[in-house]
């Protein structure tokens, strides 16, 4: 997702990037997500609760868990940001696996096509 699409939070409707710059320092975990060329990957990664875009007004438990995950770079200013949902609840470990598997079946289905590969974040 876009930095500048917007989420619904207990705050009001704000932007991925606002929201990643509200995240405080000790909030960020950073986690393995894989092995590349140069050795381990690592990233920091936030987990910001928002509410389900489509959830009824007022009915914002009924509508699973919803939230935003920020991957942030150690070295340079790139976030990158993902929405996840679930009907119930899920770590952050969790979602980053998640976000991490869905890049390697992407790879994989690009391969067999043929076309060439878009490297993933979490090799």
């Amino acid at each position: 997702m876009k930095a500048d699409h917007r989420a619904t939070t207990q705050v009001g409707r704000l932007t991925a990037a606002e929201l990643a710059r509200g995240v405080p320092k000790k909030a960020w975990m950073r986690m393995r997500t894989g092995h590349g060329l140069k050795g381990d990957r690592h990233y920091d990664w936030a987990l910001i609760d928002v509410i389900a875009d489509d959830a009824p007004a007022g009915e914002t438990a009924a509508a699973g868990h919803a939230h935003l995950v920020v991957r942030r770079h150690r070295c340079t200013p790139e976030r990158s940001f993902y929405r996840c949902r679930s009907t119930t609840p899920v770590s952050l470990a969790g979602l980053v696996h998640i976000i991490c598997t869905g890049w390697k079946i992407e790879e994989d289905f690009q391969g067999a096509k043929g076309t060439p590969q878009r490297r993933g974040q979490c090799e």
